[in-house]
């Protein structure tokens, strides 16, 4: 019997946000008679390493703290674990993977375009990137943009969208929907909008959401905004809303470990983003039947088709986010199908076992390589 391959997944941190996700994902949809997974923290725990431990995977946090800290203990990890395949996430993880020395292989999983990205960050990237086995893009926009940022890497991009469980999500018949919205204290009349994802300003721009909101207010006053994750901005974004005068209509729920039980509150999904590599909760909410309104940027449009699954408006204009929501609140059989339409093109474009086996084989491909 052949040895199993040992693949460890490095990530910054154990937080909910799309890049974890999808790591925690693939760390429990590979095989166990294929492959030893196991995952590595650069920084602290969180509860998507409480979920990879119950469901028996190997987690191990290396702390944070300085980087010659965290390289020290990077180096001592690897050197007495040594694995086939460092499976890196996130720039400062993919980073880290490429520094040492060793006969594993190691694939960057870059999720984001470059739009945002500091000089620095780009210079340390480009002079590294060459290192990697293989770089796996989330989006063809992420792969155009490693590719016209680093030519010489062209060849080793593979875009492999991201993908979940379809199952996992579905919609509520109105007696359900009614209980749930008295359940967290939303009134069972009004329209909910919905935003699931990282509260962090500098791509999300979430005050951009909140002031659309407070446009459809004016027509729509029993509307509610139903707020679903957390991150460094929520402090901002709360004392934003009250300046706004918005604090009885919007709901923070803070990190939610199923998500799936907060997209049928919704009636639209909202992605205001002005930098978004892929927009794994815009699947989601696709998988939930919710019509989407989102912005033309990044991998959005490869998810959302305008017209047909969502309204697609430039990024920026938070009176142009608020009339699209609207058109779908006032049009309820548009809402209707374009929700149905996002489903069906979420099973047949983004489930999961089918980014599993593209990522498998590209694992294969690195190793079958001197």
């Amino acid at each position: 019997m052949n040895a199993r391959i040992k693949v460890l997944q490095l990530t910054v941190g154990l937080g909910w946000g799309g890049a974890e996700k999808l790591m925690a994902d693939i760390a429990l949809g590979l095989s166990s008679e294929r492959y030893d997974c196991h995952v590595v923290s650069l920084k602290g725990d969180g509860p998507v390493g409480d979920v990879l431990r119950q469901a028996g995977v190997r987690v191990v946090s290396l702390g944070g703290g300085s980087p010659w800290r965290v390289f020290h203990r990077w180096r001592e990890h690897v050197s007495r674990e040594s694995p086939d395949i460092v499976h890196s996430h996130l720039l400062k993880a993919n980073l880290l993977g490429v520094l040492l020395p060793g006969s594993h292989r190691v694939l960057w999983h870059i999720h984001n375009t470059s739009e945002q990205m500091g000089p620095f960050w780009r210079f340390l990237e480009g002079r590294l990137m060459g290192r990697a086995s293989g770089v796996i893009a989330v989006s063809d926009a992420v792969g155009r943009d490693i590719s016209r940022r680093f030519p010489p890497m062209s060849e080793r991009v593979r875009v492999i969208p991201n993908g979940i469980d379809p199952s996992r999500f579905s919609t509520l018949l109105p007696p359900e929907r009614c209980e749930e919205k008295k359940r967290w204290g939303l009134a069972s009349e009004g329209p909910v909008l919905g935003y699931v994802g990282r509260l962090e300003e500098k791509t999300k721009k979430l005050t951009h959401l909140i002031e659309s909101f407070a446009h459809l207010k004016k027509s729509n006053p029993t509307a509610i905004l139903l707020i679903v994750g957390d991150g460094p901005d929520r402090k901002m974004m709360e004392a934003f809303i009250i300046r706004k005068g918005l604090s009885d209509a919007v709901l923070f729920v803070g990190a939610q470990k199923n998500v799936e039980n907060f997209y049928p509150l919704m009636d639209v999904y909202v992605q205001p983003s002005i930098s978004e590599g892929f927009g794994l909760s815009l699947i989601e909410a696709m998988a939930s039947s919710l019509p989407i309104v989102a912005t033309k940027t990044g991998g959005i449009p490869e998810i959302v088709v305008d017209g047909e699954t969502g309204i697609l408006v430039s990024p920026g204009n938070s009176l142009v986010l608020a009339r699209a929501i609207e058109d779908l609140l006032s049009d309820r059989n548009l809402a209707w199908r374009m929700g149905n339409a996002g489903r069906k093109r979420v099973e047949k474009l983004f489930g999961f076992q089918g980014v599993l086996g593209k990522i498998e084989a590209l694992y294969q491909s690195v190793l079958s390589k001197k």
